[in-house]
């Protein structure tokens, strides 16, 4: 995963460097997808999360957003500790929402 990752780095920074294979892939992949380079890095970074963490973004308790940070992050010794951080505000605010939906 690292090594596809590296690559999306290059084709993002200097195309003209990669195989003319690995390019014409990478703008066949990104057409499909209609997403740009940047994002499908982005999305192939969730991969390298724990699976409790993917498992938080598929439930939609986690924003995607944060798990871009989580996984640009891996190397933070805090990182299980910021996750439970994180997880335990955005449950606050959804119940906070939710009781303040009931009410109304």
């Amino acid at each position: 995963m690292d090594g596809v990752m590296s690559e999306l780095v290059m084709y993002n920074r200097r195309p003209e460097d990669l195989p003319e294979e690995i390019a014409t892939t990478f703008v066949a992949i990104s057409k499909i997808a209609a997403k740009s380079i940047s994002t499908l890095f982005n999305i192939i970074s969730l991969l390298k999360l724990s699976p409790e963490i993917q498992a938080e973004i598929q439930a939609g308790n986690l924003p995607v957003s944060q798990g871009y940070l989580f996984a640009a992050n891996l190397d933070c010794p805090d990182i299980h500790r910021h996750y439970k951080n994180t997880s335990d505000l955005y449950n606050f605010r959804e119940q906070t929402h939710s009781i303040q939906k009931s009410k109304t």
